[in-house]
């Protein structure tokens, strides 16, 4: 975001833009403000205008932005070219008010910024916090398209049934979990005919349904 010029960045601007999932507003909201790039109300500061901008002034003035949001874990991690990664977490831990489960993510956001803002780090502290910039990138909105199905049609109806019989069967025996067989004669066709009727009338099915079917 650095050379884009931003006025405001609000939930609207998040979201309609599809910058970030709703869910994660608050996170980049918080950051920038920590970042002192935005104020309470989203509106761009002058840090944001100054990182703005090209080359080597860029270079200086994000190292500056960096140095500035986390001036307590500068002063405590005296030596970043030879700490520990786990200096880091515990710096943030205690100074900076962040719960065990956050605090290593609060770190590698840090090694991440400082990496941009070319500031030396220690190879336990690259080796151990440092991310991609692809995995920093806040999790975007998208939306997909609801995928177009046919409605199946009901087991049983004589329009499914027809559809999978063959032409020369005049009709289909079938067992759920058994499997079906068709009938091709007019012999078997009349035995199973009033093998039906029978079943029919044991199941309480009337004419009425029984023509349906």
């Amino acid at each position: 975001m650095g050379r884009i010029k931003i006025e405001k960045v609000d939930n609207t601007f998040l979201t309609t833009n599809g910058i970030v999932s709703s869910g994660n507003v608050y996170k980049v909201i918080n950051g920038l403000r920590f970042l002192d790039l935005i104020n309470e109300d989203g509106s761009a500061t002058e840090r944001m205008k100054s990182i703005s901008v090209v080359g080597v002034d860029y270079q200086k003035n994000f190292e500056k932005m960096v140095r500035d949001a986390y001036t307590i874990l500068f002063d405590k991690v005296k030596n970043l070219e030879k700490a520990l990664a786990e200096d880091v977490i515990n710096c943030l831990r205690v100074n900076y008010a962040m719960a065990p489960s956050t605090a290593k993510q609060g770190a590698q956001i840090f090694v991440f910024l400082a990496q941009k803002a070319g500031i030396s780090l220690s190879e336990s502290i690259v080796k151990g916090l440092a991310v991609s910039e692809e995995r920093m990138k806040p999790a975007r909105v998208t939306t997909r398209k609801p995928r177009k199905t046919e409605k199946a049609k009901p087991e049983g109806t004589e329009e499914s049934i027809q559809e999978r019989l063959p032409e020369e069967a005049l009709g289909r025996f079938t067992l759920k979990g058994v499997g079906y067989v068709d009938i091709k004669d007019e012999d078997t066709f009349g035995i199973a005919k009033a093998y039906f009727k029978v079943l029919a009338k044991k199941l309480g099915i009337t004419e009425e349904e029984e023509s349906r079917n």
